[in-house]
């Protein structure tokens, strides 16, 4: 598989013109473990304040993986059925940008895991957040809320990319019902490359200063370096933490979860907001898995790991 461009400009942006030669049509085989079938299960922990969370141990067959290993190739834009017609097809992106070098392999961790049974006997693989977020991430956001503010009345236009997000990497089983020419723009313009090769809350961020009808709630999240210094004084004395629980009874876009993911493999989190709660999910899906699909309690008696409670 080759590896994806960088982006001269920006030293640690993968390019949207590399994240289209896997996806429209470049004629190459990227063949998919059936692994990717278990990722796009939902077993959400996270939750809204009234809504209880609920967890599917059967997978489900992911339609994107079964073309894959029916056609030997990915699906693209000439095909009927178009890529972003299959739920979690994002999933795919997200996994494959894994073997760039400067993408950690959190959901390689947390495949192999589910695969063993039990906590594996090494590290979690450690998030550092950016002290300096990409701008051109922030830039994205907005090019990519207005794109849908123009095609769609009536909403949130920022709920309605969040709701795009959890379809697009398989979270949600209802699709976002988007016209096509949104479909196909979002498909070709969003690239999730710099968020990874530079973490941060970019979305969380973007929405906290905004001064118009996309912020309603005006929701400001806790700076990175302030939810850092909490979750160290919090955790870091303990010599293996990854079995405490941590809860964050107002998430917001899921900061201190983010955070304690260094430490812990059981986070959770309540919200008011529903849309924060969302962007809770879409930073799981691209920094922390195991706030989307929780490992079993099991895994945890397993290891010896006592079960002690964190409240952020």
């Amino acid at each position: 598989m080759p590896e994806p461009d960088i982006d001269g400009r920006h030293p640690h942006a993968i390019t949207p013109s590399a994240k289209q030669a896997f996806t429209n049509g470049d004629g190459a085989t990227h063949p998919v473990e059936t692994t990717v079938a278990v990722a796009t299960t939902e077993a959400l922990s996270v939750q809204t304040a009234d809504s209880p969370g609920r967890e599917i141990d059967e997978p489900e067959e992911c339609e994107w993986s079964s073309f894959v290993r029916r056609h030997g190739r990915i699906p693209t834009i000439d095909d009927e059925k178009k890529p972003w017609e299959y739920r979690g097809w994002l999933l795919y992106y997200r996994l494959l940008l894994e073997d760039h070098c400067a993408v950690g392999c959190r959901w390689d961790y947390w495949f192999r895991t589910m695969l063993s049974g039990r906590l594996l006997p090494e590290p979690i693989p450690k998030l550092e957040i950016a002290p300096h977020p990409d701008r051109t991430v922030f830039r994205a956001i907005g090019d990519w809320v207005r794109l849908i503010e123009r095609h769609c009345s009536g909403g949130s236009a920022v709920e309605k990319l969040l709701e795009w997000f959890l379809w697009s990497f398989g979270q949600s089983k209802r699709a976002p019902g988007f016209c096509e020419e949104l479909n196909e723009s979002l498909y070709r313009q969003v690239n999730i490359g710099p968020m990874l090769v530079t973490p941060y809350d970019y979305i969380g961020e973007w929405i906290g200063i905004q001064k118009s009808g996309w912020n309603p709630n005006a929701f400001y999240p806790t700076p990175h370096s302030v939810v850092e210094c909490m979750v160290r004084m919090t955790m870091e004395d303990d010599e293996d933490a990854r079995g405490k629980k941590v809860m964050d009874p107002c998430v917001g876009s899921g900061r201190m979860l983010i955070h304690a993911s260094n430490y812990s493999l059981r986070l959770d989190g309540i919200d008011i907001d529903p849309a924060m709660v969302k962007l809770t999910f879409v930073n799981g899906a691209l920094y922390v898995p195991w706030i989307l699909r929780p490992f079993p309690d099991r895994f945890f008696a397993a290891s010896g790991l006592a079960s002690q409670a964190v409240t952020a």
